[in-house]
């Protein structure tokens, strides 16, 4: 199998010592033998301005943006992500062929694709959200979900997060995901790289 790229830089925002804990240890995990760093930002006014700082702090060569309550289940997730990222200029576990909406889910079925498990911490119970993973990458996609988004940063030349006109937690991915359609950069959305998400969503 062809060598892993240099470095992957998790870009996270985070105010929350545990949950970044936790976080980061599910990603060493999955990245062992693989060179990666953790940038965390503490002290982020928005996603979008916490994203755009830890990228201009970053050294890798690919960037993963993702939020800190989350969980890797994927064993090879750093062979899948690697591979993806060959293929595609961004990527995600959740995302919408069309847009037509605030919210990338508005789209509906059979425009939808990805999954994403849940966990409800009082009930201790799971939801795994299926939107469709008839197979393990889609292609065509426009617009991504931002639980977890992965670049080539040379993304970054083309389309950067707007924390001007985002100043908040909302909505900065689809803008982000959907800029980057729009200036003909390829997504895919890929439902073989499964995660857990520790609330509701």
């Amino acid at each position: 199998y062809a060598r892993l790229w240099t470095m992957t830089s998790f870009v996270i925002c985070s105010i929350d010592a545990s949950k970044l804990e936790a976080v980061s240890h599910s990603i060493a995990q999955r990245m062992q033998n693989h060179a990666h760093e953790i940038v965390a930002i503490r002290d982020a006014k928005s996603l979008a301005d916490g994203y755009m700082r830890g990228a201009a702090m970053a050294k890798g060569e690919r960037l993963v943006f993702c939020h800190d309550d989350i969980e890797i289940l994927t064993p090879d997730f750093a062979e899948r992500l690697d591979r993806h990222l060959r293929d595609f200029d961004m990527i995600g576990v959740a995302g919408a062929d069309r847009v037509i909406g605030s919210l990338w889910s508005l789209a509906a079925p059979p425009h939808l694709f990805g999954q994403i498990a849940h966990r409800h911490a009082p009930s201790q119970q799971y939801d795994v959200s299926i939107f469709c993973n008839a197979r393990p990458v889609i292609d065509g996609i426009r617009v991504l979900d931002g639980l977890f988004i992965a670049i080539r940063r040379e993304v970054l030349d083309r389309v950067r997060f707007d924390a001007a006109t985002f100043d908040g937690w909302h909505l900065y991915d689809m803008d982000f995901s959907f800029s980057a359609y729009l200036a003909g950069l390829k997504l895919a959305v890929c439902s073989d790289i499964q995660l857990l998400h520790f609330s509701p969503g």
